[in-house]
């Protein structure tokens, strides 16, 4: 899901050093739901448990140089250890959260809760 907001109200809260990018005259906030799936590092097997999560992310959109990126207000993800790495080693905004996903049909339910980080 995708909404408007004004690039000025953005500003302040993005580095400088980012140019926030816009689509029909509106930079956007998106909140996005999705699995992940065969998550390892490359140098070890699948590990159960820890290979498939869902995973939350409130974004905009920017541009370093010329590149399109993504810049991320946060991440919510239901694998502890994920968001432990995330935070540790990359300095991301995750945090561990409860998340269900029930389909039925064409209908998706996603649902996400913070919980504390352990």
């Amino acid at each position: 899901m995708h909404w408007r907001i004004e690039e000025k109200l953005l500003r302040p809260l993005i580095p400088h050093s980012l140019q926030i990018n816009t689509f029909d005259a509106s930079a956007w906030i998106g909140v996005i739901p999705f699995t992940m799936w065969g998550i390892r590092a490359s140098f070890l097997p699948l590990i159960p448990g820890t290979s498939a999560f869902h995973e939350l992310n409130v974004r905009t959109y920017v541009s370093l140089n010329g590149e399109a990126g993504v810049w991320f207000f946060s991440l919510d993800a239901a694998n502890s250890l994920a968001v432990w790495a995330a935070r540790t080693f990359y300095s991301l905004p995750y945090f561990n959260a409860q998340m269900g996903l029930e389909q039925d049909g064409n209908r998706i339910q996603y649902s996400s809760i913070r919980v504390a980080l352990q």
